[in-house]
């Protein structure tokens, strides 16, 4: 084993008589290794092992004190956006309190007082947005607060370009209102009602509207795309142009859907109902689970479909022979 050197031990004795004489003196010298590197190691190893462990105390400190302040500054914002939405609250029952809108928006004498209590609702409605940031839960409090106090239906407000992206509005009633160029990006629509429901140019990018009823609801040239709308109900929806690429369709009910022009690349068309829907140019380029049995049951005229199918894409495209005289 590896040595520093070695270190001497000299003991000296002496015997003596009676009368004190020396009568023998003994020198014994005894030579021994010097420390090894592990017995020097072994000596410094507990101060070495409680500095390294000072150390990850202090870092562990830290990023305690770190998540902390994370957390009370997370706190702190919620706040604020709660304090925010409540007084939001309050000047939109005043307004309506106060001037009676509801009331008034069906008296023609007062429309213009109506209108521009609307514009007033609208501009702090997106300026309330704007501060949720991506609070969906209280997002779509304000969604079903303007719903509930009819503001939407009866005071005509427009939404358009609204931010209720992330919203969680599972299991709400949207059905008929006009929630046109609204984004609702990765929006909880779960179990939604919305037939009827106006949402032309509509970004739903990845929303969540699994179980939804959509019938006859207005979604032409919406965004759909990566959506989820397994087990939803657009029977003669109108989805004319919506993009609907890599969506997931599992089981949804597409009765006499209008879905010419629509973009399904890549969708998920897994047990879809698509009788007697109209795929007249739509794409199906890249459409996953489907079965010639789905596809046969649907308008097919001018439709990309996808790669193996042998269905006719132009089966039912209008007759171009001139009528017998």
């Amino acid at each position: 084993m590896l040595g520093l050197g070695k270190s001497e031990t000299v003991t000296k004795s002496e015997k003596t008589d009676r009368q004190g004489k020396i009568t023998e003196r003994t020198t014994i010298t005894t030579t021994q290794d010097a420390k090894t590197l592990w017995d020097w190691l072994s000596l410094f190893g507990v101060p070495l092992s409680l500095l390294i462990l000072g150390y990850f105390l202090e870092q562990l400190q830290q990023t305690r004190a770190a998540q902390q302040a994370e957390t009370d500054k997370e706190i702190a914002a919620s706040n604020q956006r709660e304090e925010a939405l409540q007084s939001y609250v309050d000047r939109l029952s005043d307004l309506l309190i106060d001037k009676n809108l509801i009331i008034k928006a069906t008296k023609p004498e007062d429309k213009e007082l109506v209108d521009a209590a609307a514009d007033v609702i609208r501009v702090r409605t997106l300026s309330l947005l704007r501060r949720l940031g991506q609070d969906g839960e209280r997002k779509g409090h304000v969604l079903r607060l303007l719903i509930d106090t009819e503001v939407i239906s009866k005071l005509k407000l427009k939404l358009c370009d609204a931010n209720f992206s992330r919203a969680i509005l599972c299991d709400v009633y949207l059905s008929k209102i006009n929630l046109k160029k609204v984004n609702l990006r990765f929006a909880n629509l779960y179990d939604s009602k919305l037939n009827e429901t106006i949402l032309s140019e509509t970004d739903l990018f990845g929303a969540d509207l699994s179980f939804a009823k959509l019938i006859e609801a207005k979604l032409n040239d919406a965004d759909l795309t990566e959506a989820t709308l397994n087990n939803a109900d657009l029977t003669e929806a109108n989805l004319t142009g919506v993009f609907l690429m890599d969506a997931k369709l599992i089981g949804v009910t597409l009765k006499r859907a209008n879905l010419k022009r629509a973009k399904l690349m890549n969708a998920d068309l897994s047990g879809a109902n698509l009788s007697g829907a109209d795929l007249t140019k739509a794409d199906l380029t890249d459409a996953k689970n489907w079965s010639e049995a789905q596809l046969a049951a649907a308008i097919l005229c001018e439709t990309k479909l996808p790669e193996g199918c042998t269905l006719n894409p132009n089966r039912d495209a209008p007759s171009t022979e001139s009528p017998h005289p």
